[in-house]
């Protein structure tokens, strides 16, 4: 049997948490980090690991500053676009 591949957040999924983790009024501001990762299960059902959280709100600055946008959006790490056209075109 092949080994499970692992699978990453995209860009608006991780820009999701940040908003959920800023929203005032909330009460996901006061959680703990672990409570805070049973909000956002895996693709398998277990919670997020806390490492992979923290990571992503050590980057809710540059998450929030610039929302995620097209196609953009569907990818896992947060490079510039090589060939915009291309990818454009391949996301519609």
């Amino acid at each position: 049997m092949p080994p499970q591949r692992r699978f990453g957040r995209t860009v608006l999924e991780k820009w999701k948490i940040c908003q959920a983790r800023q929203q005032p009024g909330q009460q996901a501001e006061e959680m703990k980090l672990e409570e805070f990762c049973n909000l956002f299960p895996n693709s398998d059902g277990n919670p997020m690991s806390l490492s992979s959280m923290s990571i992503v709100l050590k980057q809710s600055d540059i998450l929030l500053a610039n929302p995620p946008v097209g196609s953009s959006a569907l990818r896992f790490k947060n490079r510039p676009e090589q060939f915009p056209i291309f990818e454009q075109l391949l996301a519609e």
